[in-house]
């Protein structure tokens, strides 16, 4: 370079090739990408085969992209190769000297499984930016081809982000021997793609998205599967016993589905493919269902459960047999509770006289002992297996079903001896824990549906109350329309409820929303000075989200700016706090950060200077 640029920086564990091993360019090669390596750079990664059982290499590795040199990966599967050949040998003496030298070179049977997962490209790295915006774009274009379906099973592809071991107690004086991978790493389950949930799950109501779905079942079927056994290999599951039901506590739509972790998008697309094979090919889904049975984890009984209570794809024999299995285990196990009891609803109503007697029966013998602790005393002992038989019959007799004598009678005697007991409307003791939001005591009101009673409803509910908790913040985000005309109204009138406009204006700077509510600005731009400045940190906010987007209108955009600008902004700023964080996060901050934002989407002309 003619010039010196101060910013060119390197190390030796990260430098410029020299140009006997640089790779060179091309337009078109045969896909040699990486550099070779120069004899330095050799005896580093040799000497890094010293510590395979080391942790701390494998988070150095993946905090550094985790994306290995193929002559590391190479290097290191010789060396992995030559001590399981020395061990098969029963060479002793070398592989004593080989401790003696590195006492971390030989890796156990727990960092084998972490070298695996990292020469197989399953640690996720910092680098991968598979965009699945991009995807649909070319989706919407091209519909549903090979390569676009090849594409999206790497896009959704399990892997796993590997970070420092959580301890609950100081580290112990002597090293303990690890006994499970939690021991030497934390680790999540992710996918390929970022935001995978989210940008899926928008698509639900897109019909190309769907008529596509039934293609993707066996891919998606198979993806899930590559979780599981993800989850397995690092110690975090059993054979027929997973902790989904914690990550996804319903199969079917339910309010417990929070969609924290981005791998639960793999269950609802199995749950959705399966659900649009259903109305093109139920023989189809009938085989893909009783293959998820044969599945041996959890999710998949939960899911073939799930199958049973559609329709009639799965007989009604074949259903109960899966209740019953396994010495009526799945008819009890607490994590599969919710998918049981709604089988049990929709599965009693089609059976016939036998099977009815039989499934009753079931019932009314209660849980085997084996499912509980040893030492919990015969009362309370009773008391739970009560609960779990009244659980099963009152659901079916609510649902209407007509129960045989001795579960009619059975039942009656239950409600006589806990009268206090009662079938909760939103399905809660269905499910081994039940995630809530606040106080369970609050009082909930539903906003009104129509524009004219939401307007009146406002009025009278202008500042939220805590202990009558209500949607409006869900209203705004499901029901743009509705919830936006509704403020206009008000607005029209010189109504502003303040805290219904900043909840508002929270949700609609998220991705789905921001387009669509640049409709409000002229709205906004009316409102008195008192209101911009109550407003003023959720309108700095949300002009910021729109700076990337927004088109037209562009003076409205500059008005509201300048509002902000033109305020007295009162509060101080105390000398123990953080000088840059609290200006990014003033109302003045906020529109300076738009301003930049949207400047920077303009084109670039020769000597144009700054607009004004």
């Amino acid at each position: 370079k003619s010039e010196k640029d101060e910013n060119l920086i390197f190390s030796i564990i990260s430098r410029p090739a020299p140009y006997t091993d640089a790779h060179r360019m091309h337009i078109v090669d045969m896909g040699v990408q990486a550099n070779d390596w120069d004899d330095l750079m050799i005896y580093l990664a040799c000497w890094l085969t010293r510590h395979l059982d080391d942790p701390k290499l494998i988070l150095w590795l993946s905090n550094q992209g985790g994306q290995l040199h193929d002559n590391f990966v190479r290097l290191i599967q010789r060396r992995i190769k030559d001590l399981d050949r020395l061990a098969h040998d029963d060479d002793q003496a070398e592989l004593e000297r080989i401790r003696a030298a590195a006492p971390n070179a030989i890796p156990g049977r727990l960092m084998r499984i972490l070298w695996r997962l990292l020469l197989s490209g399953r640690v996720k790295s910092h680098q991968n930016h598979f965009d699945l915006y991009d995807w649909l774009d070319r989706f919407k274009q091209d519909g549903l081809t090979p390569i676009l379906r090849m594409e999206l099973r790497e896009l959704l592809k399990p892997c796993v982000t590997l970070r420092e071991p959580f301890h609950w107690d100081e580290e112990p004086a002597e090293p303990r021997e690890p006994k499970r991978i939690e021991d030497l790493v934390g680790w999540d389950l992710v996918l390929s793609s970022d935001h995978a949930h989210s940008t899926l799950c928008d698509q639900a109501n897109n019909p190309d998205w769907q008529a596509a779905l039934p293609d993707l079942l066996q891919d998606v079927t198979v993806l899930l599967r590559d979780a599981l056994d993800l989850i397995w290999e690092l110690d975090g599951a059993e054979d027929k016993s997973d902790l989904s039901y914690i990550d996804q506590p319903s199969i079917s739509e339910h309010t417990q589905n929070r969609g924290f972790d981005d791998w639960t998008v793999l269950i609802e697309l199995t749950r959705d493919a399966w659900l649009a094979t259903v109305q093109i090919n139920p023989t189809l889904a009938r085989h893909a269902a009783e293959g998820w049975w044969q599945v041996p984890y959890l999710l998949f009984k939960r899911l073939a459960f799930f199958a049973a209570t559609q329709s009639d794809v799965i007989p009604s024999p074949h259903a109960l047999s899966w209740l019953l299995a396994d010495d009526h285990k799945w008819l009890w196990s607490m994590v599969i509770q919710h998918e049981a009891i709604r089988l049990l609803v929709a599965l009693m109503p089609k059976l016939d006289a036998p099977g009815m007697i039989e499934l009753e029966q079931a019932i009314l013998h209660g849980p085997p002992r084996e499912m509980f602790m040893d030492d919990l005393n015969p009362q309370e002992l009773a008391r739970i297996v009560d609960r779990k038989i009244w659980l099963r019959l009152m659901n079916v007799h609510a649902a209407g079903v007509v129960l045989g004598h001795d579960a009619y009678t059975k039942l009656a005697d239950l409600k006589l001896q806990y009268p206090d007991w009662k079938l909760a409307k939103d399905e809660r003791d269905e499910f081994p824990f039940w995630i809530s939001e606040g106080d369970d005591g609050r009082n909930f009101i539903p906003t009104p549906l129509h524009q004219t009673e939401l307007v009146e409803w406002l009025k009278q509910h202008a500042i939220s109350d805590h202990w009558q908790e209500d949607d409006w913040h869900q209203r705004c985000r499901d029901d743009f329309s509705t919830t936006s005309n509704a403020l206009s109204a008000l607005a029209q009138d010189s109504e502003w409820p303040i805290e219904r406009w900043r909840e508002a204006l929270q949700v609609w700077t998220e991705d789905k929303l921001i387009e669509k509510s640049w409709s409000m600005a002229q709205v906004i731009s009316k409102a008195p000075d008192d209101v911009i400045q109550a407003l003023s940190h959720s309108l700095g906010w949300w002009l910021q989200a729109q700076a990337r987007i927004f088109k037209g209108c562009e003076e409205l955009f500059f008005t509201l700016i300048r509002r902000l600008l033109e305020l007295e902004h009162q509060k101080g700023v105390h000398e123990e706090d953080d000088l840059v964080l609290c200006a990014i996060n003033h109302p003045v901050g906020l529109v300076t950060e738009a301003l930049l934002r949207w400047w920077y989407r303009q084109e670039l002309k020769d000597a144009e200077g700054l607009r004004d």
